[in-house]
């Protein structure tokens, strides 16, 4: 009895890092950039996601050593406010505040538009969107058991529901456009530089499984192997979902569209499509949201010990309830659907990015440290990590440089990195001073 328990446990342990490590992968943002990507580059572009899902393992394994390196920490904020300072640990954690904002006001509205057009076209959009940030919040009160038992029934409907759209589409006798090898679009290269790094925005959000359930210093080995097979699963995921959309619709279409996904699904098994693609766009936005929430409230309660927040804002649900009225007022302001939002929801995907060089950046400083010096590979893994990281800050460069907004996108990342250089101070100041 107690060796069935035990492997209840294992079985639980391995999965809630898995559905918090996805969260975030399987919004529609991720499908519509995936299926935009795929129009330009065809069949050559999943090279790109291959390369794209090793620089993520790489990360991975650093934010895993670190995690070892400093067992007693439960976030990715206590090790960098360690190594780096208070100010960008807590950048790590505004990062996260700015994408919840910016993404879940997109993913709720557009959520809201698939339940009028494809389910109750009498139900009005913005009402099922208010809806459902409604019971995000709520769910926020629930126990944590609960709390995960939505995690995964989220992140199962999404999952579920691609993997029955895929198999439709393989044992489909008659695709509408025939499957045939596409190219990159050299000339396209010249001017849309950054439609080739999309890749690197597919697998943001993998390291909440770090955060997203309960520390176990006994599991980290298990972890890290449920984080792995998340990125591994999701990079599988994008490919066939990538070769199916390309079966059934024209790279134009692809490329042109804002709905690359449901035109796909839709092509695949008509209404039932549809319905299907509507149920995975609702449940993965839900996905999204839930998971970020639930992440920033615990760093939330990391933070307050840690900073020494003010007495009145310790609690982490004033802070998720202030997050969810903002998302509320920017949704009623009619911020949803305007190319500003669009703009704002790539430079906060950005800022994610750059939070990722950090914690390497904080890695490569650790591996410095008296305590390690003694290992002999310690070189290599400098050098190793030191190449992934100029990899990585060459990216994000190059999407930045050559994107539409490139002027906006520059001064949002400016306007968030002063935003959190000021607050850092203060918490700083506070953190030295006590109250």
């Amino acid at each position: 009895m107690s060796g069935h328990l035990n492997k209840q446990k294992i079985c639980r342990d391995f999965l809630l890092p898995f559905v918090f490590s996805i969260g975030v992968m399987l919004s529609v943002d991720t499908l519509a950039m995936l299926g935009n990507f795929l129009g330009k580059t065809g069949y050559s572009g999943f090279l790109l996601i291959f390369l794209s899902a090793i620089i993520y393992l790489e990360l991975l394994f650093q934010y895993k050593q670190l995690f070892n390196l400093f067992p007693g920490y439960s976030t990715d904020i206590e090790i960098v406010k360690d190594i780096l300072g208070t100010i960008p640990g807590l950048f790590l954690f505004f990062v996260k505040i700015i994408a919840v904002i910016f993404l879940s006001t997109g993913l709720l509205v557009s959520s809201g538009f698939v339940f009028n057009e494809v389910f109750l076209y009498w139900f009005p959009n913005f009402a099922f969107a208010f809806i459902l940030l409604g019971l995000l919040l709520g769910l926020q009160f629930l126990p944590d058991k609960a709390k995960l038992f939505f995690q995964i029934g989220f992140v199962g409907i999404s999952i579920f529901g691609l993997l029955f759209l895929i198999i439709a589409g393989i044992i489909q006798t008659d695709p509408i456009i025939p499957t045939k090898s596409g190219g990159i679009d050299y000339a396209f290269m010249t001017t849309k530089l950054n439609i080739l790094f999309l890749p690197l925005l597919l697998f943001i959000g993998f390291d909440l499984g770090f955060i997203g359930c309960n520390k176990s210093r006994e599991l980290d080995s298990l972890r890290y192997n449920s984080i792995f097979s998340a990125v591994f699963f999701m990079c599988i995921l994008f490919v066939l979902w990538g070769i199916i959309s390309l079966a059934n619709v024209t790279p134009q279409k692809l490329t042109s569209t804002t709905i690359p996904h449901m035109i796909a699904a839709r092509n695949i098994l008509g209404d039932i499509g549809r319905f299907t693609m509507g149920i995975i766009v609702i449940s993965g936005s839900l996905a999204f949201v839930h998971t970020l929430f639930t992440v920033i409230s615990k760093q939330g309660t990391i933070i307050s010990k840690t900073i020494r927040l003010p007495k009145n804002i310790n609690g982490s649900k004033i802070l998720i309830l202030s997050i969810t009225l903002i998302i509320a007022g920017l949704m009623a302001a009619g911020l949803a659907g305007e190319e500003k939002l669009e703009t704002f929801i790539r430079a906060s995907l950005i800022l994610w990015m750059i939070s990722y060089t950090i914690m390497s950046l904080s890695y490569i400083i650790s591996l410095s440290r008296p305590a390690q010096k003694k290992h002999i590979n310690i070189l290599f893994s400098k050098t190793k990590s030191l190449i992934f990281l100029l990899i990585l800050v060459i990216c994000i460069l190059i999407l930045i440089g050559t994107d539409d907004q490139s002027v906006l996108i520059v001064k949002f990342i400016g306007l968030s990195f002063l935003t959190s250089f000021i607050l850092g101070i203060v918490f700083a100041y506070r953190d030295i001073n006590g109250r």
